[in-house]
């Protein structure tokens, strides 16, 4: 995975301590990497065969990384925009932060939104954003015009 030394195929770290520009997500995928009753992709192990092209860990090891699998359901670069959100408080924004603070304010100020793969009011929102009610997209948009016509 881009921006990190520890996610995906193989690992990229040198050394238990290097970790890429993403250290959070690099952090998760070293800890499950790390678990010791684990199976490499396409390897036989503990009278299994692992025909998935990565490593596959213990159960414990494995909740604990779908905890962030979600991860790569949000936009690179944000905390808010995506499925879900990785900021740990209001203030934290991510590194494009003009479209985060968007996806901030749209999120929490609709009060009936679909996130993105699930299903809630009867429909299933096939997309990985947030699907919100009509008048919280009109708002969204109302904004971005009256934005860009002040940048004019």
């Amino acid at each position: 995975m881009p921006g990190t030394k520890w996610c995906g195929a193989g690992q990229l770290a040198l050394s238990y301590n290097e970790l890429g520009s993403d250290i959070n997500e690099d952090r998760c995928c070293r800890a499950h990497d790390n678990c010791r009753m684990n199976i490499g992709g396409f390897k036989r192990k503990f009278g299994y065969f692992n025909y998935m092209p990565y490593t596959i860990s213990h159960c414990k090891c494995d909740r604990r990384k779908k905890r962030d699998a979600m991860e790569i359901l949000r936009v690179p670069g944000t905390k808010w925009c995506g499925k879900g959100y990785s900021a740990t408080r209001y203030s934290q924004l991510g590194g494009y932060t003009r479209t985060d603070r968007c996806c901030r304010v749209h999120d929490l100020r609709c009060p009936f939104w679909i996130g993105g793969m699930e299903k809630k009011y009867g429909i299933y929102n096939w997309r990985v954003n947030t699907l919100m009610h009509c008048r919280c997209d009109e708002r969204l948009v109302r904004v971005k015009i009256d934005y860009r016509q002040l940048c004019s």
